[in-house]
């Protein structure tokens, strides 16, 4: 295991799916006023760790959804599940051999737990930590999420080679807070642009465990890049 390497992963589009509807979903479905209801699910509850009476009560408000239609409880039918990608647990493993994992999803905590709990049933015993945006009281591309999510796993930012799906919150986040690397699992099948594919700190893979297979052969070869810098590069 290389003890200058850490590795943070994103969840949904990476490791696997998340089946059912959203938070945002549920929350549209019961409000009167839904348009933005996932604007309120990624501003309110993706960052914080409980849901408060306030919290709670804002959202109807905002959504005016009546008191009594708030779900009694988030779990069950009200919570999407979780599914791995064929190979994905076996990505996990070879990772788990280079250095700790945390999982680091922007996820809400209407219902995330039961799903983090699902990820943990699949693949718990290759993470050292499980990192949800609502419990980092932080949302990729943050980089706060990873400053925090470094010191679960007893590392520095600079120690850190993030794997995520998208190119905002999981390359360009993952770079702004000096990353040792970021890695582009691209199931979207999203248009990376010239310039980030030709960024020394940047990786294109088609999936986990193609990215599991290029940072093995970086570390073996030694030619893993170092992160030019031991903080956040905050632009302005």
């Amino acid at each position: 295991m290389n003890s200058s390497l850490a590795i943070t992963v994103d969840v949904g589009g990476v490791i696997g799916t998340y089946t059912g509807p959203s938070a945002g979903e549920v929350l549209a479905t019961i409000a009167d006023a839904p348009a933005n209801a996932a604007e309120i699910d990624r501003d309110f509850f993706s960052v914080a760790p409980t849901v408060t009476d306030e919290l709670r009560e804002l959202a109807c408000r905002r959504l005016l959804i009546p008191p009594d239609a708030w779900p009694a409880d988030w779990t069950g039918t009200w919570t999407a599940g979780f599914t791995p990608y064929h190979g994905a647990i076996d990505a996990m493993a070879r990772l788990a051999a280079l250095g700790p994992i945390a999982a680091l999803p922007n996820l809400s905590v209407l219902g995330g737990r039961e799903r983090m709990t699902q990820l943990e049933q699949h693949c718990g015993q290759h993470l050292t930590a499980i990192c949800p945006s609502f419990e980092l009281r932080a949302r990729k591309p943050e980089y706060l999420c990873w400053t925090r999510t470094a010191d679960r796993l007893g590392a520095t930012v600079a120690d850190l080679v993030h794997i995520g799906d998208r190119i905002p919150e999981d390359i360009l986040g993952a770079l702004n807070a000096g990353c040792r690397a970021a890695i582009l699992a691209n199931t979207r099948e999203v248009t990376v642009p010239d310039h980030l594919r030709a960024h020394p700190r940047v990786f294109v893979v088609p999936d986990l465990p193609a990215a599991a297979h290029l940072l093995t052969e970086l570390v073996l070869t030694e030619s893993i890049p170092q992160s030019d810098t031991d903080g956040p590069v905050l632009k302005t």
